[in-house]
Protein backbone atom coordinates (compact mmCIF):
# COMPACT_ATOMS: atom_id res chain seq x y z
CA UNK A 1 0.00 0.00 0.00
CA UNK A 2 1.26 3.40 -0.92
CA UNK A 3 2.00 5.98 2.11
CA UNK A 4 0.53 9.44 1.26
CA UNK A 5 3.07 11.70 2.12
CA UNK A 6 3.01 15.31 1.92
CA UNK A 7 5.60 17.70 -0.14
CA UNK A 8 6.91 19.17 3.44
CA UNK A 9 7.12 16.18 5.20
CA UNK A 10 9.36 14.16 2.56
CA UNK A 11 11.31 17.57 1.92
CA UNK A 12 12.04 17.66 5.56
CA UNK A 13 13.20 13.76 5.75
CA UNK A 14 15.25 14.51 2.67
CA UNK A 15 13.78 12.58 -0.05
CA UNK A 16 13.45 12.93 -3.44
CA UNK A 17 10.08 11.95 -4.03
CA UNK A 18 6.75 12.33 -2.47
CA UNK A 19 3.27 10.71 -2.54
CA UNK A 20 0.23 12.78 -3.56
CA UNK A 21 -3.52 11.76 -2.72
CA UNK A 22 -4.10 13.25 -6.66
CA UNK A 23 -3.04 11.99 -10.06
CA UNK A 24 -1.15 14.08 -12.28
CA UNK A 25 -2.90 15.56 -15.50
CA UNK A 26 -2.18 12.61 -17.68
CA UNK A 27 -3.56 10.39 -14.59
CA UNK A 28 -0.41 8.81 -13.40
CA UNK A 29 0.21 7.20 -10.05
CA UNK A 30 0.50 10.35 -7.08
CA UNK A 31 4.56 10.04 -6.91
CA UNK A 32 6.21 13.58 -7.59
CA UNK A 33 9.56 15.18 -7.49
CA UNK A 34 9.92 17.06 -4.29
CA UNK A 35 12.34 19.54 -6.44
CA UNK A 36 9.49 19.98 -9.16
CA UNK A 37 6.52 18.88 -8.19
CA UNK A 38 6.64 17.04 -11.38
CA UNK A 39 4.85 13.56 -11.65
CA UNK A 40 8.00 11.30 -11.58
CA UNK A 41 6.28 9.29 -14.80
CA UNK A 42 5.94 12.40 -16.89
CA UNK A 43 9.14 14.06 -16.12
CA UNK A 44 11.26 11.78 -18.64
CA UNK A 45 8.25 12.26 -20.87
CA UNK A 46 8.76 16.05 -20.85
CA UNK A 47 12.54 15.64 -21.09
CA UNK A 48 12.09 13.47 -24.41
CA UNK A 49 9.64 15.22 -25.85
CA UNK A 50 11.45 18.93 -25.17
CA UNK A 51 14.44 17.67 -26.65
CA UNK A 52 12.68 16.53 -29.92
CA UNK A 53 11.16 20.10 -29.93
CA UNK A 54 14.59 21.33 -29.54
CA UNK A 55 16.26 19.41 -32.95
CA UNK A 56 12.94 20.00 -34.87
CA UNK A 57 13.37 23.26 -34.20
CA UNK A 58 17.34 24.21 -33.83
CA UNK A 59 16.58 26.34 -31.02
CA UNK A 60 17.31 25.76 -27.03
CA UNK A 61 14.94 27.72 -24.94
CA UNK A 62 15.33 29.36 -21.89
CA UNK A 63 15.19 26.75 -19.14
CA UNK A 64 14.76 27.00 -15.26
CA UNK A 65 17.86 26.76 -12.82
CA UNK A 66 16.34 23.63 -12.09
CA UNK A 67 16.60 21.72 -14.83
CA UNK A 68 19.94 20.07 -13.76
CA UNK A 69 18.39 19.10 -9.99
CA UNK A 70 15.00 17.93 -11.99
CA UNK A 71 17.24 16.05 -14.60
CA UNK A 72 18.95 14.37 -11.50
CA UNK A 73 15.92 12.86 -10.03
CA UNK A 74 14.80 11.24 -12.71
CA UNK A 75 17.65 9.59 -13.65
CA UNK A 76 18.80 11.44 -16.73
CA UNK A 77 22.57 11.68 -17.30
CA UNK A 78 22.36 15.08 -19.40
CA UNK A 79 20.48 17.90 -19.16
CA UNK A 80 20.32 21.26 -20.97
CA UNK A 81 21.23 24.62 -19.82
CA UNK A 82 19.90 26.73 -22.83
CA UNK A 83 23.17 28.89 -22.65
CA UNK A 84 26.47 28.16 -24.53
CA UNK A 85 29.39 27.09 -22.86
CA UNK A 86 32.23 29.24 -22.80
CA UNK A 87 33.67 27.49 -25.76
CA UNK A 88 30.43 28.26 -27.62
CA UNK A 89 29.06 24.59 -27.54
CA UNK A 90 25.29 24.47 -26.95
CA UNK A 91 25.92 20.97 -26.62
CA UNK A 92 23.77 19.06 -23.46
CA UNK A 93 25.56 19.22 -20.08
CA UNK A 94 26.37 16.57 -18.10
CA UNK A 95 24.35 16.14 -14.71
CA UNK A 96 27.30 15.08 -12.30
CA UNK A 97 29.50 17.59 -13.36
CA UNK A 98 27.69 20.51 -14.94
CA UNK A 99 30.54 20.18 -17.68
CA UNK A 100 29.82 20.62 -21.62
CA UNK A 101 29.52 17.15 -23.09
CA UNK A 102 31.40 18.53 -26.45
CA UNK A 103 33.77 20.11 -24.04
CA UNK A 104 34.42 16.88 -22.60
CA UNK A 105 34.83 14.63 -25.48
CA UNK A 106 37.67 17.41 -26.48
CA UNK A 107 39.54 17.23 -23.52
CA UNK A 108 39.61 13.41 -23.60
CA UNK A 109 40.53 13.30 -27.04
CA UNK A 110 43.59 15.96 -26.02
CA UNK A 111 44.43 13.65 -22.86
CA UNK A 112 44.32 10.66 -25.31
CA UNK A 113 46.44 12.29 -27.84
CA UNK A 114 48.99 13.36 -24.94
CA UNK A 115 49.23 9.91 -23.00
CA UNK A 116 49.50 8.54 -26.75
CA UNK A 117 52.85 10.79 -27.15
CA UNK A 118 54.38 10.41 -24.01
CA UNK A 119 53.78 6.78 -23.71
CA UNK A 120 51.68 7.28 -20.44
CA UNK A 121 48.79 5.64 -21.72
CA UNK A 122 51.03 2.30 -21.74
CA UNK A 123 52.51 2.15 -18.71
CA UNK A 124 48.77 2.79 -17.13
CA UNK A 125 47.68 -0.62 -18.97
CA UNK A 126 50.88 -2.84 -17.23
CA UNK A 127 52.87 -2.56 -21.12
CA UNK A 128 56.30 -1.00 -21.53
CA UNK A 129 56.82 1.70 -22.51
CA UNK A 130 58.23 2.61 -26.55
CA UNK A 131 61.56 2.74 -27.18
CA UNK A 132 60.76 4.53 -30.77
CA UNK A 133 57.97 7.29 -31.91
CA UNK A 134 54.61 6.24 -33.10
CA UNK A 135 54.77 5.71 -36.58
CA UNK A 136 52.54 6.68 -39.89
CA UNK A 137 52.42 2.92 -41.01
CA UNK A 138 52.07 -0.95 -39.52
CA UNK A 139 55.61 -1.96 -39.27
CA UNK A 140 54.86 -5.75 -40.43
CA UNK A 141 52.30 -4.94 -43.68
CA UNK A 142 52.88 -1.39 -44.38
CA UNK A 143 49.56 0.01 -44.44
CA UNK A 144 49.05 3.73 -43.34
CA UNK A 145 47.42 3.95 -40.39
CA UNK A 146 44.93 6.88 -41.65
CA UNK A 147 43.22 8.32 -38.43
CA UNK A 148 43.27 5.01 -36.47
CA UNK A 149 46.36 4.01 -33.29
CA UNK A 150 48.33 1.68 -34.19
CA UNK A 151 48.89 -0.69 -31.47
CA UNK A 152 51.52 -1.50 -29.44
CA UNK A 153 53.25 -4.70 -29.85
CA UNK A 154 55.17 -6.27 -27.25
CA UNK A 155 57.18 -9.41 -26.43
CA UNK A 156 54.62 -11.03 -23.72
CA UNK A 157 57.82 -13.31 -22.23
CA UNK A 158 59.96 -10.96 -21.34
CA UNK A 159 57.83 -7.77 -21.72
CA UNK A 160 59.84 -5.53 -23.89
CA UNK A 161 58.38 -3.20 -26.44
CA UNK A 162 58.81 -4.59 -30.18
CA UNK A 163 57.30 -2.19 -32.53
CA UNK A 164 53.91 -0.87 -33.96
CA UNK A 165 50.95 -2.66 -35.45
CA UNK A 166 47.68 -2.37 -37.14
CA UNK A 167 45.04 -3.93 -35.31
CA UNK A 168 44.63 -6.88 -37.80
CA UNK A 169 48.68 -7.38 -37.74
CA UNK A 170 48.60 -7.62 -33.49
CA UNK A 171 45.54 -9.66 -33.79
CA UNK A 172 46.79 -11.82 -36.55
CA UNK A 173 50.52 -12.86 -34.99
CA UNK A 174 48.38 -13.37 -31.55
CA UNK A 175 46.11 -15.60 -32.78
CA UNK A 176 49.26 -17.86 -34.21
CA UNK A 177 50.74 -17.84 -30.94
CA UNK A 178 52.73 -14.89 -30.93
CA UNK A 179 56.03 -16.49 -32.00
CA UNK A 180 58.09 -17.66 -35.35
CA UNK A 181 56.58 -20.99 -34.93
CA UNK A 182 53.17 -20.33 -35.27
CA UNK A 183 54.06 -17.92 -38.30
CA UNK A 184 56.49 -20.59 -39.95
CA UNK A 185 53.97 -23.31 -39.70
CA UNK A 186 51.17 -20.60 -41.38
CA UNK A 187 53.77 -19.94 -43.87
CA UNK A 188 54.62 -23.89 -44.54
CA UNK A 189 50.75 -24.46 -44.80
CA UNK A 190 50.90 -21.91 -47.26
CA UNK A 191 53.53 -22.67 -49.28
CA UNK A 192 52.38 -26.49 -49.33
CA UNK A 193 49.10 -25.58 -50.39
CA UNK A 194 50.16 -23.24 -53.69
CA UNK A 195 49.58 -20.11 -51.96
CA UNK A 196 53.39 -19.69 -50.89
CA UNK A 197 54.29 -17.04 -53.36
CA UNK A 198 55.75 -13.94 -51.84
CA UNK A 199 54.30 -10.37 -53.84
Amino acid sequence: MTVLQSRKDAKELGLKTFYSKHPCPEGHGGERYVSSHICVECGPIRSKKWRESCRENGHIPRLRSSLRKEAQDAGEITYFTGKPCKNGHTSPRYVNSNVCSSCAKERHKEWRDSAYESGKIWTDMGLPAPVRPHPENCEACGRNRGEKRLCLDHDHTTQKFRGWLCNACNRGIGYLGDDLKGIMSAMRYLQKNGNGELH
